[in-house]
């Protein structure tokens, strides 16, 4: 005979009262039990009740491909239908059709085929239309909060299987200190445990595609049967399935306590700040360090925001994020790309378990990211003065008139630092002062602008380029001017080191005369010689004569002829002048020094 549920639950209570006396009288008391198996105990019978959610009038979210009324009957039906392969159980639905039911009304149908456990069907959407993952709600009240903490650890690792992200085993408190969920609290109130399963999110692309069509929907349903008959150790002859052992390696905990994983978390993340790891403006990329604490939950998603706030990015998941153990990393990595000129001001915002965000300060960098680096040249009016710019050879036939005024730079001090800006621009560029007149060039003018800055840099090669070639024409002339002197020096050194040195003893000296051909040029100029005689006038010798002869002078044509007795060595000679004075002829040199 099947016992009653809630005698079960009366006997385990005055037994638990029993044991606390027995060792308070002793002055101690038991520890909290740790079990690894079931905590729920069952009659002979097994009897689940599965109830899809919502129906009739109230559709629920409506976010989704379609209601998720109808989702969630989907579902329901083919797990009912999964479940009741397995041996040794009873399965009941709260509804197969699209009716209205109230929760209350759920949970007395529950109660009233006296069954073990409740498990409600939903599928989930949020406000901001951006949370996603799977999530199980249970019971704030001892022990079903056991029970249910139990099933949902086993449910969630299923769902991490099929790669659902997990918000986590969570209990939500009601204002007046039960629990928030109605069938959740109208089955407590009738001695029954029950669990809401959040399968995911239909409205966030990466959970909605994942239930699309209604193949998918049923394909969640038989997962939820596996884990339910795991949950409770179920075999099934049918599939060929023995999950018996399933029911002794459940999560332990204790029936009495509330699971401190299950807690409701009512505060924000308790600290978040960001501090710069890299950055490369250049290439418009950086990477914050984001560190985060939360400690009494666990961060679940983070976004990011560049414009200050106004917008945000999609949810990511925060990294190491293990909402069954409540884990995660306290210090992650934000990398950021940009791919145009912008000065961002970054805000990190993160959630934890329950949904509640805190907001990291305003990062701001110190540089323009993808700033184009133009050339340092001082900061111009706003005009050009047009007669400045025809007095250069520049056109300015524009059609239209500019004023005074509006070639003026501001009145007041702000006149005043433009022209200082400018002066120190043009000292530390080693420009001339500009004019007190305040024209301003059409270089300067041009610079203004990228194309004006192109010109400049072309005119500035090619002026460079024409310096170089002349400058190396000039160098190459030089060199072959040096050359040529060296060239001289050398032969003019050779040539005196190549003349003839008169052998020892008697010099000869040949004659001009008829039988000896004359070494001078006819043509060759000559001028007169100072003689070393005391003669008053000098004798014209040519000097080409008195290079060869050298020790003496005489004309190139002598009358006088030579003695005999020196005819053998062509000397000249030796006579006396009507004076009386040695000599040779006309030459009137004295010879006789020679003979001694």
């Amino acid at each position: 005979m099947k016992r009653h549920f809630g005698g079960k639950i009366y006997r385990k209570a005055v037994a638990a009262l029993a044991l606390t006396v027995a060792f308070s009288m002793f002055g101690v008391l038991p520890r909290p039990v740790q079990a690894a198996e079931n905590l729920l105990v069952t009659g002979e019978e097994l009897i689940v009740v599965i109830d899809p959610g919502h129906g009739g009038e109230n559709k629920g979210t409506e976010e989704g491909y379609r209601p998720e009324k109808e989702m969630t009957l989907i579902t329901g039906l083919a797990l009912a239908e999964e479940l009741r392969q397995f041996d040794d159980i009873t399965v009941y639905l709260t509804r197969t059709e699209d009716v209205d039911l109230s929760l209350e009304e759920r949970a007395d149908f529950a109660k009233s085929v006296d069954a073990d456990f409740l498990f409600s069907v939903h599928y989930n959407a949020s406000l901001e239309h951006n949370l996603f993952g799977s999530e199980v709600w249970v019971s704030t009240v001892a022990p079903y909060n056991a029970y249910g903490y139990q099933f949902g650890r086993l449910w969630l690792e299923g769902m991490r299987d099929k790669n659902f992200f997990l918000r986590g085993v969570k209990t939500r408190t009601g204002s007046s200190g039960d629990d928030y969920y109605g069938i959740i609290r109208s089955s407590v109130a009738l001695g029954l445990p029950a669990v809401i399963m959040e399968h995911c999110a239909v409205d966030v692309a990466s959970d909605a595609e994942r239930i699309s069509d209604e193949d998918k929907l049923r394909e969640m349903g038989r997962s939820d049967a596996h884990a339910i008959a795991k949950y409770f150790g179920l075999k099934s002859e049918a599939l060929g399935i023995d999950y018996s052992a399933y029911a002794s390696m459940l999560e332990e905990t204790d029936e009495f306590v509330i699971s401190p994983m299950t807690v409701e978390d009512t505060t924000a993340p308790d600290h978040l700040a960001l501090s710069l790891s890299s950055v490369n403006y250049q290439a418009g990329k950086a990477s914050l360090q984001v560190v985060a604490a939360d400690t009494d939950g666990c961060l679940l998603y983070y976004s990011y925001s560049t414009d200050g706030g106004k917008t945000f990015s999609d949810l990511i998941p925060w990294p190491g994020s293990d909402a069954v153990v409540r884990g995660y990393d306290q210090t992650i990595y934000l990398d950021l790309t940009f791919t145009e000129p912008t000065d961002p001001e970054v805000i990190v915002r993160v959630y934890d378990q329950y949904d509640l965000t805190t907001d990291s300060e305003p990062f701001t960098f110190s540089e323009t990211f993808l700033e184009e680096k133009k050339p340092n040249l001082p900061e111009l009016a706003d005009h050009v003065d047009d007669d400045a710019l025809q007095g250069m050879g520049a056109g300015t036939d524009t059609g239209k008139e500019v004023t005074e005024g509006d070639a003026a730079l501001p009145e007041g001090g702000e006149q005043a630092d433009a022209a200082e800006l400018v002066e120190e621009a043009e000292e530390s560029m080693g420009a001339p002062e500009t004019p007190e007149s305040g024209a301003v060039s059409v270089l300067s003018a041009l610079s203004q602008t990228d194309e004006g800055a192109d010109i400049l840099a072309k005119e500035r090669a090619i002026l460079l380029l024409l310096v170089w070639f002349f400058g190396g024409i000039f160098f190459l002339l030089l060199v072959l001017r040096i050359l040529k002197a060296l060239r001289r020096a050398t032969s003019h050194k050779k040539g005196k080191n190549d003349r003839p040195v008169p052998a020892g003893g008697r010099t000869v000296y040949p004659t001009s005369g008829a039988g000896s051909k004359s070494m001078i040029p006819d043509d060759l100029e000559e001028f007169p010689w100072e003689s070393k005689t005391t003669q008053k006038s000098p004798v014209k010798v040519s000097i080409y004569e008195a290079d060869i002869y050298g020790a003496g002078l005489r004309e190139k044509e002598s009358d006088v002829p030579t003695r005999k007795a020196d005819q053998a060595t062509g000397r000249p000679v030796a006579g006396r002048t009507a004076g009386g004075a040695v000599g040779t002829g006309n030459d009137d040199f004295d010879w006789s020094k020679f003979d001694e």
